[in-house]
């Protein structure tokens, strides 16, 4: 007699832990969607945010060395500064700013000539308050008005 309970009590026993087997699952599965979610998301999505700006700002440098092109092909052909401002201004004007965009700055003046927004030409850089960062793996940024007057081109980010 003692013998047949024991083994009613082991099989009861086994199948109380298999009636927690899908309870248990359930929570193993819940952790580790937990830990994907708080470690290898966020790490794809910065990935991808990087793979995005780094494309961004191609496109954008591609833009700017064409424009700076065309201006150059345009002042060697004889036309006037007036003529080579306006035909590039139609060119920067149809810019989606939020993507990033080429303007061409007066060093001397450091105002913008030509701008996307057709309220800031004229405007001088230095009411920017922001700042110019040539390479995004470099985390040192530096004053906008400070760059222009250094260089004749360039391509960078401009942060706020």
């Amino acid at each position: 007699m003692t013998i047949l309970t024991l083994s009613t009590y082991l099989v009861k026993g086994t199948q109380m832990r298999k009636a927690c087997l899908p309870v248990w699952t359930f929570l193993a599965i819940l952790l580790v969607m937990t830990l994907v979610g708080f470690f290898a998301v966020p790490s794809a999505i910065q990935a991808a945010q990087n793979i995005y700006i780094r494309l961004q700002a191609d496109y954008n440098l591609r833009m700017s060395k064409g424009l700076a092109q065309f201006v150059a092909n345009r002042a060697r052909d004889g036309i006037s500064r007036a003529q080579i401002s306006k035909e590039a201004q139609a060119i920067i004007a149809n810019s989606d700013v939020d993507r990033g965009y080429s303007c061409i700055i007066d060093q001397k003046t450091q105002t913008y000539i030509n701008h996307p927004m057709q309220s800031a030409i004229g405007v001088d850089i230095s009411t920017k308050r922001g700042f110019f960062q040539t390479d995004l793996q470099d985390t040192s940024e530096q004053k906008w008005q400070h760059v222009v007057p250094q260089v004749q081109s360039t391509e960078g980010i401009l942060t706020s």
